[in-house]
């Protein structure tokens, strides 16, 4: 009798835990489809943007305006590799070298988009140390999971 009883709980505790793993990975897809839609919004926004200010350059002919194209198309990156951190998040797979590259991609992007004649070397050199740092990191990393693969 007991046995029955102690089976049945269990298979009760089965059904509520499937119940709730289904719950987490449909909540997950929800989530995902709306991150999806905001993420091509932005970078449709992005885009149209960045061509009328290409446009807007070319016919101009100022080459000031060259830098906030640049800008604008590294932003446009950004926004995608924020979007793959959050699918690979979503699917259970490891982000961190995903994040890595993404820090490559913003610390360049704050290189480039530095001025020639700025006044605070000190920035420059703290965005170019980070840069060192991130790319170290991720190169070690790599390296690491090279060696792994193959031992």
């Amino acid at each position: 009798m007991l046995k029955a009883l102690m089976e049945k709980h269990d298979r009760r505790m089965t059904q509520v835990t499937t119940l709730l793993e289904l719950t987490v990975v449909w909540a997950e897809l929800v989530v995902a489809l709306i991150l999806a839609a905001v993420v091509i919004g932005m970078v449709v926004h992005i885009s149209g943007a960045t061509f009328e200010m290409f446009r807007s350059t070319i016919q101009a002919g100022e080459k000031t305006q060259i830098s906030s194209v640049i800008k604008a198309v590294l932003d446009t990156f950004i926004v995608i590799e924020l979007f793959r951190i959050t699918i690979a998040y979503v699917r259970h797979h490891e982000v961190v070298d995903i994040v890595l590259e993404t820090a490559l991609v913003v610390a360049a992007r704050e290189i480039v988009v530095i001025e020639a004649g700025a006044k605070d070397p000190l920035a420059a050199t703290a965005v170019g140390g980070t840069l060192l740092a991130i790319g170290i990191t991720w190169y070690l990393l790599r390296k690491s999971l090279t060696q792994n693969d193959r031992g």
